[in-house]
């Protein structure tokens, strides 16, 4: 699979956040499929090829994780304690997406390894930038 056809996993549980990030997606043309898993037990099932992802070819490596953090199931930090825990998938930058402006919950994410915090913005056009500097990210990650 070439570096332009892995997908972004997007880990979401609400509806508007994952059609705005979609909407901004498709508006900034970012060339990497975003694929979306509703909770943090679906993110690990895909990630460790489990139950509806257990073929590889269906669930491929992501080239980032945009992760939220409150998920149901499993959380976003306790997802990112496991992966960050398993050398097989720690190499995978990971950016949490939040409306939280807890510092614990910064700190705390920074310590487990996050690559970077983004705000979820209810403003549609900073969301978007947002989403514009995520692929700037992915330009860098790609190159």
């Amino acid at each position: 699979m070439s570096e332009a056809s892995s997908p972004v996993l997007l880990v979401e549980d609400t509806e508007h956040d994952i059609v705005a990030t979609k909407r901004a997606w498709t508006q900034h043309k970012i060339p990497h499929p975003l694929f979306v898993v509703r909770d943090g037990e679906e993110c690990l099932d895909y990630l460790y090829h489990r139950n509806q992802y257990q073929a590889e070819a269906t669930s491929p490596r992501p080239i980032l994780i945009l992760l939220d953090l409150n998920l149901p199931k499993v959380d976003g930090l306790t997802v990112l304690q496991q992966i960050r825990a398993d050398k097989a998938l720690q190499g995978i930058p990971i950016i949490i997406l939040t409306t939280s402006q807890s510092q614990e919950e910064k700190s705390r994410g920074y310590a487990l390894g996050v690559t970077r915090f983004l705000r979820k913005s209810v403003d549609y056009e900073k969301f978007s930038l947002a989403i514009k500097g995520i692929q700037v990210f992915l330009e860098n990650v790609s190159a």
